[in-house]
């Protein structure tokens, strides 16, 4: 009870998570009168996890891809393929978050990246600015199920999986997903009366010579997932081998000097760092709830009351939904996994087919308000009002929303 009552009432006066999580394993650990030294010990072990380190490895390289200019050979890769349909650069710009995705396992990054160049673009073209916005924010939630995926990265750390096996199924999800937003982004094009890219009316590059041209960038996520799955090297050596890919690349095009790597090593000391400093106090939590039985006893309470593992898959998507419109990505996997592990476990429910379903709930999450963390980036690149990204957002978030139906209801399509 005092773990609780100092968590709400921390997260009420609005501190950081990470003091709350903190504080509330510290104090239901004082008030069992618990060994402190069961605290110290459960902080290390939160962070004592070398995959971990694969986050900022990955979050450098994304950053490193704009000054280095594979994001916008990206772009163009997609603006040739699927430019002249209708809503055509709607369209472009999820494939293009489609193929960032490969390179940032970030969702945030991918849209702010595939944005800053998409959204302009749009406006320049007649598009609404909340239809170039939204496209924005719908393609960035790619970056977090297609791998190399930094929320996989810590879920996999907190249910102890091989992250390999979540790269894996979320590509299939992901193309999917990617397929099934773009006919959404067409359909939306259509209703609002948008045309495709008209073109520059000049002689156009063919496909192949723009893939060749963007070949450093696309060759990158064949290197890094197919040294991974190949046993070749591990998720860490991977994104140290992406990030001196993109510095190779810029360095020898004289694009990525000492400013740009600043820059790019002071995003991700904001980005991964804030990521990986909430899962020492989660870890923490989750050791008080562990040693006084909580997830034991909310785990045989559930499954009386779930009744079966598809049951629960459900009513686990509709509580992260919930959690999605006032938690970020990073907290709903660092604080929901220990609570709702125990349960999957004891209901047989494969741990990489719940990481599915994580993933796919937070990936809403990014798209409704209040704390939509993709409709504030799309927000501030577009000029658009918030209120109006969210509305537009609505079915991109019902895709997203039966695709999590369809991970647990099918077996094997993750």
């Amino acid at each position: 009870m005092a773990a609780l009552v100092v968590f709400i009432i921390l997260i009420w006066i609005g501190l950081p998570l990470v003091a709350p999580l903190a504080w509330a394993a510290c104090a239901g650990l004082v008030s069992a009168r618990y060994d402190a030294r069961i605290l110290a010990e459960a902080l290390y072990r939160g962070l004592d996890n070398l995959p971990l380190t694969a986050i900022v490895g990955f979050v450098m390289a994304g950053e490193l891809m704009g000054p280095a200019g594979l994001t916008g050979e990206l772009v163009a890769c997609a603006k040739r393929m699927v430019g002249r349909a209708v809503g055509g650069l709607g369209m472009v710009t999820v494939l293009a978050c489609l193929f960032f995705s490969c390179l940032s396992g970030s969702g945030g990054a991918t849209c702010a990246a595939v944005g800053a160049i998409m959204i302009p673009a749009m406006v320049n073209s007649g598009y609404p600015r909340d239809y170039a916005g939204v496209m924005a924010a719908t393609g960035g939630v790619l970056g977090i199920l297609i791998p190399p995926s930094i929320p996989m990265i810590i879920y996999a750390a907190q249910a102890n999986v091989p992250a390999d096996r979540l790269f894996k199924a979320g590509i299939v999800p992901g193309v999917i997903l990617a397929v099934l937003l773009m006919l959404t982004a067409r359909l939306d094009a259509g209703r609002r009366g948008l045309a495709g890219d008209v073109g520059s009316g000049g002689k156009e590059m063919p496909l192949f010579a723009l893939f060749w041209r963007a070949k450093f960038a696309v060759s990158l996520p064949v290197i890094v997932l197919g040294g991974i799955w190949g046993g070749h090297f591990t998720p860490t050596e991977a994104a140290v081998i992406a990030v001196f890919w993109a510095l190779a690349v810029g360095a020898a095009r004289r694009r990525t000097g000492f400013k740009e790597i600043w820059r790019a090593a002071a995003e991700t000391a904001m980005l991964a760092g804030g990521a990986v400093v909430l899962l020492a106090p989660a870890t923490a939590l989750a050791r008080y709830l562990a040693v006084i039985g909580a997830p034991q006893a909310l785990a045989h309470m559930a499954a009386d009351l779930a009744g079966g593992p598809t049951a629960f898959l459900f009513i686990m998507a509709g509580v992260l939904f919930l959690c999605g419109l006032i938690a970020d990505t990073i907290s709903m996997i660092a604080v929901m996994t220990p609570i709702f592990l125990p349960i999957a476990q004891l209901l047989g429910v494969d741990a990489v087919t719940m990481g599915l379903v994580f993933i796919l709930c937070c990936e809403a999450g990014f798209l409704t308000p209040p704390f939509g963390g993709n409709l504030f980036i799309a927000a501030r690149l577009s000029g658009s009002d918030l209120g109006e990204l969210s509305m537009a957002a609505i079915p991109y978030v019902a895709v997203i929303m039966l695709l999590t139906a369809a991970v647990i209801l099918i077996p094997g399509l993750g």
